[in-house]
């Protein structure tokens, strides 16, 4: 079985995790707890590919090789200066037309949206351009047995058990900031190739990629919040509770 796993690079600052290794990017949380679940899988049922794949810059190449270190076989960095501005729309062009380069797949999984911007609109971009169905909400890949897949999904309290013949398309709904790492996994991996594919590898149009190709033009920018100047409350416990007290009364109109 062939799986195809979508990673997006996030900026360390959009994630709060003890990782320390000197990179500025790591795995976006909902990417990394699917690619967990996909590795697990991998490994109760033994024949399982995993491909990963990940849009952008050339110095986001540190979180494949982390993927590498996980159990992924092989990596695929998209990075081109003509993807720079992509949206969701642009972003899922480019990602099916690597996948298609790719090739034979059965499963492509990915996180149901990135913490840096929280649309969740790739997922059905993408099984929409490879014409394959797309099932959200997944938490789990339980079996495969006769060309069918068996996954869990949850809604609300409600969790349901599901078969799914592939090719499909899976978002989880989970996140995972940190993940175990073998040093002596993380050192191999980092000696092993990453193929990094441009524009013109990939055979597209760059005038569908980036903010050319892109579909959600940003007309204005400004502060959802206004800033108010701190507070400093001296004095005693007692002191102090009874002036915040006054504050937030105050501050009710109370």
């Amino acid at each position: 079985m062939n799986i195809v796993v979508c990673i997006k690079p996030v900026r360390l600052k959009y994630v709060r995790t003890n990782i320390s290794d000197g990179n500025e990017w790591v795995i976006n949380p909902y990417d990394l707890y699917t690619l967990l679940d996909i590795i697990e899988f991998k490994e109760k049922t033994k024949k399982v590919k995993i491909t990963c794949v990940s849009m952008g810059p050339l110095d986001s190449e540190c979180i494949l090789k982390r993927c590498l270190a996980m159990g992924a076989d092989q990596c695929v960095l998209l990075s081109d200066q003509c993807f720079s501005g992509s949206d969701t729309y642009a972003t899922a062009y480019i990602l099916a037309e690597a996948i298609k380069k790719i090739g034979e797949y059965d499963l492509i999984v990915c996180g149901k949206q990135a913490v840096d911007g929280e649309t969740g609109q790739v997922p059905f971009g993408l099984a929409f351009r490879l014409g394959i169905g797309c099932f959200i909400q997944v938490e789990e890949v339980l079996s495969v047995a006769d060309n069918s897949l068996q996954i869990v999904r949850i809604f609300d309290q409600y969790r349901e058990i599901l078969e799914v013949k592939p090719p499909v398309l899976l978002a989880f709904n989970k996140l995972k900031v940190n993940a175990d790492l073998n040093l002596i996994k993380l050192k191999k991996a980092r000696n092993m190739p990453i193929t990094i594919w441009n524009c013109r590898d990939i055979n597209i149009n760059p005038e569908c990629c980036g903010s050319k190709g892109a579909k959600t033009k940003v007309l204005n920018l400004k502060q959802s919040f206004e800033k108010k100047n701190p507070i400093f409350i001296e004095g005693s416990m007692k002191e102090k509770a009874q002036r915040l007290l006054e504050i937030l009364m105050r501050e009710e109109g109370l």
